[in-house]
This record gives C-alpha cells, structure tokens and sequence, in this order.
C-alpha cells in the first residue's frame, strides 16, 4: 500500500476553486500525480473549510471522498489544553463562534 497524502484546507480550497471554474490549474495537476494515494484530510481542515463554506451541506458532501483523520490527544495533551477546547465537541464550538458574531 502507497502512503496516504495529507491535504491542507489551502490546497483544498485552490483545488475548488479551479474545479467551480473548469480550469487544469496547479491543484488538479497536483491532484493527479496522487493517484493510487489514499488521500486523507485532517479534523482541523474539515472545520476550517466549514467555516468559509457558504453551503455547508455542499461543502460536507464534496470532503466524503478523504478520509477523514481525527485528533488523537495524549494525556498530556488534554492536560495542557483549555478545558472548553477539549470538554466541547467541534461544531458546538463552531455554532457558538457564528452566534457570536451574528449578535
């Protein structure tokens, strides 16, 4: 099995954007020389996507093709860590920032 190719929510955001406008830019061009990778996106690009997505059902449909690579956090790690970043699950933290910035 080859090595799985983690993609950044920069390069996926360029490679959507040449897909919305039908262009070979350097994103699909990178895109292809990964075939036969399994192509993996990680949690934190999943929601940095999702903040900018004006349609997020859209937006969720189109990442079902990556696998998607959770946080895996040590001991040490949770320790370290606010306690609302580990206590509060992702999109209620999401849902908070909107409603914040809505009010």
């Amino acid at each position: 099995m080859s090595r799985p190719a983690l993609l950044d929510s920069s390069y996926l955001i360029d490679l959507e954007r040449e897909t919305a406008a039908g262009k070979v830019g350097p994103a699909r061009k990178f895109l292809s020389s990964l075939r036969g990778r399994p192509l993996v996106i990680s949690m934190v690009s999943v929601e940095e996507l999702l903040e900018g997505a004006i349609d997020e059902a859209a937006a969720l449909a189109a990442l079902q093709r990556f696998t998607i690579q959770g946080l895996h956090l040590t001991g040490e790690t949770v320790r370290s860590a606010p306690a609302s970043h580990v206590a509060t699950p992702w999109r209620e933290r999401r849902v908070a920032r909107r409603h914040r910035r809505i009010t």
